[in-house]
Order: structure tokens, then sequence, then C-alpha cells
């Protein structure tokens, strides 16, 4: 009112003044010029969001009830302006998208509504939900799911064995009853511990029933000799080296050792050695006899013996003759050898031939190389009975007519 009052009295002049104005939020009296500045900032007194009109703290709950520019956030139950719920959802404390569906739901309920969100789906191995549109990149790491090696599927764990027998990329060996892929199984086949590649029809065959396939198998053949069962395509090799068989030295054809003999009877390309009774290739018996056990040659006639007969044979043969001295048979061509050192014999000083040791004294006086002394009636070599005269103990020489004479 612009009047000047004493200062004691001012309050009670300002709840009087009809220039002052008593604000309706916090009832303090104002001046009319500022009433609506004051009711902006009262501090009993707040914006409505929807209406923005001044509304009192108190009453803003049944304001904003009424006031139908404001909207109440269900999770956190705040006010808000019409039009600005969304912007306020992604930031509400209380509130979180569904990565699913893509609707907020309270944070305390979002694990259970996404047992039931249409937006997710149990992974059909560990159960857990996950999202529809990563499944696939989840089963693909389940710890409890594996990768099938035939299909590539991937299957629960527990199931993998299973899902083998099932799966159309795999076949089972019929052997060890192990599943393998179709592309390995025959790799499989070749390795098998339980399995045996027939060499004569190239099939493969339970090991614990390769005998008995090996006795009806067109693909081996039973040796004649041994009746042992090989393979086809060996049969040639297997009977040129069968135990039981050996090759005729004669026509070379393979033949039992059992009737060995009675075959080389009959073979024309056979002849049997007289001494060990050995079959032999026709035209060979020569060499064999120089090296046969049983067999000598005769070194006087050339002629192949019995050894047991060579003494006996040497008594007859016309190759040996006997020594005139000691009577041993020895090769004509080496008698002269023999009789130059048979120890029966001497040489005969006079004439040089060799003459039995016992006839060496009435060799002597027969000899036409050795004369007799006239005096002391030894014999003595034609050449030295001069000296021997001269020398002689029964001849004494006469000086008179230089003959000798008896003594």
């Amino acid at each position: 009112c612009l009047q000047h009052v004493a200062k004691d009295e001012f309050l009670v002049h300002k709840n009087t003044c009809s220039g002052f104005t008593a604000c309706r939020f916090c009832k303090h009296r104002v001046d009319n010029a500022k009433v609506a500045a004051h009711t902006a900032f009262c501090p009993k007194a707040t914006a409505c969001l929807g209406c923005q009109q001044q509304v009192s703290k108190e009453d803003m709950l049944t304001h904003c009830k009424d006031c139908h520019s404001c909207e109440q956030c269900q999770f956190c139950m705040a006010y808000l302006r019409r039009g600005s719920m969304s912007p306020h959802l992604c930031k509400c404390p209380k509130a979180a998208m569904c990565s699913g569906c893509h609707q907020h739901v309270a944070k305390d309920q979002l694990v259970e509504h996404k047992s039931t969100c249409s937006g997710f789906i149990a992974c059909p191995f560990c159960q857990l939900r996950v999202l529809k549109t990563k499944l696939l990149a989840h089963t693909a790491i389940c710890p409890k799911a594996a990768t099938c090696v035939g299909c590539l599927q991937r299957v629960a764990a527990e199931r993998r064995s299973a899902h083998r027998s099932e799966c159309t990329a795999f076949a089972q060996c019929s052997f060890c009853q192990a599943f393998k892929r179709k592309a390995c199984l025959k790799t499989h086949i070749d390795e098998c511990p339980q399995a045996a590649k027939c060499t004569g029809c190239l099939q493969h065959v339970a090991k614990d029933e390769f005998l008995v396939h090996k006795n009806t198998c067109s693909g081996f053949t039973a040796c004649r000799f041994c009746k042992h069962r090989v393979d086809n395509a060996k049969v040639a090799a297997h009977t040129a080296f069968c135990p039981k068989a050996t090759a005729c030295l004669g026509c070379q054809q393979q033949v039992s050792k059992e009737d060995m003999l009675t075959h080389c009877k009959d073979c024309h390309s056979c002849e049997q050695c007289q001494f060990c009774m050995a079959y032999l290739r026709r035209g060979s018996m020569s060499p064999h006899l120089c090296k046969c056990p049983k067999a000598a040659m005769c070194s006087g006639c050339h002629q192949h013996v019995a050894k047991d007969q060579l003494v006996e044979h040497k008594s007859t043969c016309s190759g040996f003759i006997a020594c005139p001295f000691c009577q041993l048979r020895v090769l004509k061509t080496k008698l002269l050898a023999h009789t130059a050192i048979c120890p029966k014999a001497a040489t005969c000083v006079g004439c040089l031939q060799r003459v039995a040791a016992e006839r060496r004294s009435a060799h002597r006086s027969e000899c036409t190389a050795f004369a007799q002394c006239s005096f002391c009636q030894a014999f003595k070599r034609k050449a030295c009975l001069k000296t021997h005269i001269d020398e002689c103990p029964q001849a004494a020489k006469c000086t008179g007519c230089l003959q000798h004479v008896a003594k």
C-alpha cells in the first residue's frame, strides 16, 4: 500500500494490508506484484508435469490421478507427462525390457516372464530358455549337446551312441558292431581288428570264421601235396616250395616226397646211382659220382667202385701191380718210384739196381759189376778192385815183378 508503519507493527499490518496476498500453498503473504513469481518457486508447490499447473505437493498425487495430461508408470509408480512413458521406461530403475517380446516388465519378474514369454524357447538339451533367434548359436556350444560326426547335427550328449544307430549317415560295422560314417566304413573294415581280408575272393570275413571261409572260398585251392589251401594266384609259387613236395631232378616236375621213388623209377629223364641209390637227372651221373659219398674212383683203371670194395678191387685191377719186394699193389705208373723207396729193397752199389734186401749178398756173386778178390774172397766193384787188392790184408805186392801174391 506504500504507506509507512511502525516497524514493530509491520507484521500485524502485513496481515491486513490489501497490497499483500496470502500464497495458497504456503499461506505466506506475498506482495501482489510478486504473487506469480512466488507461486512458481513456492517450496510447498510444484508444477504438474502434464498440464504444467502449480499444485500443492500434498495434493499432487490426487491432481495427477484426475489430470488428463498425466500418466503413471506401473513399475516405479511415478507420474509422467502423457507421451513421455517410452523414454522413461528405458531409464526406469524398476523396469526392464524383455529381449524376447520387447515388452517392459518389472525387473524382479523378468526371470519368471522369460519362462512363459513366446520370444524365448527352451534348449532341447539343457532346457535353458534362450531367444528363438539365438537358439541355433546356443545349441552349437551347449555343454550338454554333442555334434554327430555323420550328419553334423547336434544331439544330446547322453544319446550320442543311440543316435548313431538311427543316423542315416552312419553304418554299423558287421564285425565289431561299431558305428562309423558311411564314407569311412570301408577304411574302417580294412583296419578292423575283428575282420580279415580274404586274399582269395578279396572279401572281408570275421577273423574267427576265416579258416571256415578259407575251406569253402573259390579263391583258394588245396595243395595236392600238403592239402593246405592256397590263394589261386600263389598255387604255383607254393607248389615250388611246398615242404611235402620236391622237384624231380629229371623232368623237373613237382612230385610228392612220398611218391618220389616210384616216380623216378618210371621217369625216363632219371637214372639211379648204383652206389648210393639216389636218382639223378639223366646225363648228370659223372659229376655225381665225383661227389657220391658211397663211391670212389680207382686210380688204376679210373673206374668208380663202391668205397667199401675199393681195397678188394685193387687186388684184381689191371692198373695195379704187386711190388716184387714187399708185394704191395701199387699203380703201374708209380712202380719205379715205389721200388726206389721200398723198405724191403736195397740198391746194389755195383749195378745200382734195386734188389731184395735179403738177397743183397747173393746178388753180388751174380752181379756183373762186382768181382771177387782172389786173396780175401770179398766182392768188390770192378772199378775199385785194383785199389782193394793194394790194400787187401791177405795180399802182398812183390817188389820184383810188381805182382800181388797171397801173403
